[in-house]
């Protein structure tokens, strides 16, 4: 399934060199991605779905689809147990 994913608007966050640092304000739990993650976090600004999340990954990185999508879904799921994103068929969906 290829559902809609967005970041949660209650983090901010700060680049800190290669790093970006998100801070989790209900939880106050901080949290830092590395470049990639990083990337992938400024493209889930707006809500996208898996697919269009590798091909922006894949036009910024010297990455395959197939090796990206496998990195992605690791992080994704990393993101989603921390809270910091959301999947569902839209953003407004009360369902995920």
């Amino acid at each position: 399934m290829n559902e809609t994913i967005w970041e949660r608007t209650n983090c901010v966050s700060a680049e800190l060199d290669d790093t970006l640092v998100l801070l989790d304000l209900e939880s106050l739990a901080y949290h830092s991605l590395n470049k990639t993650a990083a990337a992938t976090w400024e493209i889930l600004a707006e809500p996208q779905t898996e697919d269009s999340i590798v091909q922006a990954l894949c036009r910024r990185f010297d990455v395959t689809p197939e090796r990206c999508r496998v990195s992605l879904l690791g992080l994704l799921h990393t993101l989603a147990n921390k809270g910091l994103v959301k999947k569902a068929g839209a953003p407004g969906d009360s369902s995920a």
